[in-house]
């Protein structure tokens, strides 16, 4: 703008075309900005040799400059202000006409006061999936199932929001009540979100009323419970978990008093036992019963509660409850083990029992030889690795000189061959990333994307591989043209970030938070990434293979130890509890 007004000395301007590059062309453009015509050309043109439309967040100026065209044009067919002859000459773009389909159904779903969407599906053909759906498995969608359930359960969510913003035409809600359980859902989204509190104590109320004043549970007795019963439980649940932390208000819990039997149940929440009190209860118990342990789907209370108690709290060491001190001591040398170690136990082990490989034990037995369902689960590692093609050549050469293991390798090999190849993988993967314009993630989105997610990162082993077969696969990864996997690769090939470095970036993250640790639930992404460093510390440190330099250098950060310290206290007394059982 200063050189079209003249303020830029001939000298400066043509030092800086030099120091900048196309400013030519944009000075032209701004001086004649390009018409229509010659936006659609030069869309075309683009189109034809990337074989798709531009996008929003490239790195190429030009390719943005393009997906803004098209994105202007998508305001003015929104808004009807787009001419016959534009939207003509736009539909001779290659993929414009699907991108047309996706405004045109943005557009009528606004009109329909529902959120805007792309998807190709109707409300009908939601509506017909969903019926189809449920007339085959029997209930309705939940969000935490997979693939199409979880679109489905999206679907009736959609619906539920536009229902209570009032939005919900008579005919499609006559036609959702149609289906099996919808009925009783609409009745539910008549209540208003702040009465669900006194609507869920009266349902408890009525469910200990008809159950002999029992209180609903998740578990006990039975392997699954009736959902309502496990929905009141879930409910109980939380109010437990508002109590302890101190968000429970008077109100509600005067609410909670007046079911049957939850005043008792409240006063055991203020009066939590401690770990070594619920130990030596724990030591009673197994001694009234005669050396039995507690089993946790048991009717009776109290056993009931012993049992979940022992199984949360130290199941490295359950097993060691009245046997012997040689197998107190197997288990707690259970620590995690590096892969190494485990294949010099492996081949130990082989040699002390005539050259048979271990085996998974049923339950009943595992307490018996815990070191032989230890390495049968670990086989079972390197074999889903195997098939999964993440188990490194070096590995595999250190798994075969094990006696034994070239004839269960040679098995593995036949059954790996029934599972896709990796060529096959990789296929499958470029076909999605091609599809959606991006690498899958990991742990997220619908099955297929977790597949290919979970497979991508299985490819990080490959990396410290030397072998010929590692650096083929990094290759054939290479050379499918995965939209952001040469970024990813420099990150993989990156060194692992020096524990100086991460700590120094922690120590600064709590002085800034207030001395707050990072938690592994948060929003942020540096929140999360130091609160796994703040996890494996600690990991390291409680068992025992922590270098006294790095627990120096942790002890800096204020209470950082502290939590693998209160680990090893209670771990300690919980093993003396055990020692006086054995006795």
């Amino acid at each position: 703008r200063r050189h079209a007004m003249g303020e830029f000395s001939a000298e400066r301007w043509r030092a800086m075309e030099e120091a900048i590059p196309g400013l030519r062309q944009r000075f032209t453009a701004f001086l004649r900005p390009p018409s229509f015509a010659e936006q659609v050309e030069r869309l075309a043109a683009w189109t034809a040799a990337a074989g798709r439309l531009p996008s929003m967040g490239a790195d190429s100026i030009e390719e943005r400059s393009l997906a803004k065209f098209l994105h202007n044009q998508s305001i003015a067919y929104s808004r009807r202000k787009m001419t016959v002859e534009r939207k003509a000459r736009l539909l001779e773009v290659p993929g414009v006409r699907q991108r047309f389909q996706h405004w045109e159904l943005r557009h009528a779903s606004r009109l329909f006061g529902e959120r805007a969407r792309s998807s190709l599906w109707s409300w009908a053909s939601w509506l017909r999936h969903l019926g189809a759906w449920i007339h085959e498995n029997g209930k309705l969608p939940r969000r935490r199932g997979t693939g199409l359930e979880r679109r489905l359960h999206a679907f009736l969510t959609e619906q539920r929001r536009v229902y209570v913003a009032g939005a919900l035409s008579e005919r499609r809600r006559e036609e959702l009540n149609k289906l099996p359980g919808l009925d009783a859902r609409f009745k539910r989204w008549d209540v208003r979100r702040e009465h669900h509190f006194d609507v869920l104590v009266e349902a408890v109320k009525d469910w200990v009323a008809t159950h002999d004043g029992r209180l609903p549970r998740h578990y006990g007795g039975v392997t699954q419970r009736e959902p309502r019963e496990r929905r009141l439980a879930k409910f109980l649940a939380n109010r437990q978990m508002e109590f302890r932390a101190g968000t429970l208000s008077i109100e509600r819990r005067a609410q909670l008093e007046s079911i049957e039997g939850m005043r008792e149940r409240i006063e055991g929440w203020e009066q939590r036992p401690t770990f070594e009190a619920r130990v030596r209860k724990l030591e009673a118990w197994v001694e009234q019963h005669g050396g039995r342990m507690p089993n946790r789907r048991s009717e009776d209370q109290e056993e009931r509660q012993h049992a979940i108690f022992f199984r949360r709290r130290s199941t490295d060491v359950a097993v060691a409850v009245g046997s012997t001190e040689a197998s107190a001591a197997a288990v707690r040398s259970s620590a995690p083990k590096s892969f190494d170690a485990m294949v010099e136990d492996l081949a130990q082990w082989v040699a002390e029992h005539g050259g048979a490989l271990p085996k998974q034990l049923p339950p009943a037995a595992r307490a018996a030889d815990v070191r032989q369902q230890r390495l049968a689960r670990f086989l079972n590692q390197q074999q889903a690795d195997l098939k999964k093609g993440a188990l490194p050549d070096g590995r595999r050469q250190r798994l075969l000189m094990v006696p034994g293991m070239r004839e269960r390798i040679a098995y593995w090999d036949v059954v790996a061959a029934e599972q896709p190849d990796f060529e096959q993988s990789v296929a499958r993967l470029r076909a999605w990333a091609q599809e959606h314009g991006r690498l899958p993630k990991y742990g997220e989105g619908d099955e297929a994307e977790r597949a290919a997610g979970a497979f991508l990162i299985r490819q990080r082993a490959h990396i410290d591989d030397e072998t010929p077969e590692a650096r083929r696969k990094l290759e054939l990864l290479q050379g499918a043209e995965l939209p952001g996997f040469e970024e990813i690769l420099k990150r993989w090939r990156r060194p692992r970030r020096a524990f100086d470095e991460t700590l120094a970036e922690f120590s600064a993250w709590v002085d800034g938070h207030g001395g707050r640790f990072p938690r592994a639930n948060a929003d942020n992404e540096q929140e999360r990434r130091l609160a796994v460093f703040l996890r494996k510390q600690r990991q390291i440190f409680f068992a025992g293979a922590m270098p006294p330099e790095q627990i120096e250098a942790l002890s800096v950060v204020p209470g950082l130890l502290q939590g693998s310290a209160r680990k090893d206290a209670s771990r300690a007394s919980f093993e003396d509890g055990i020692a006086r059982l054995a006795k």
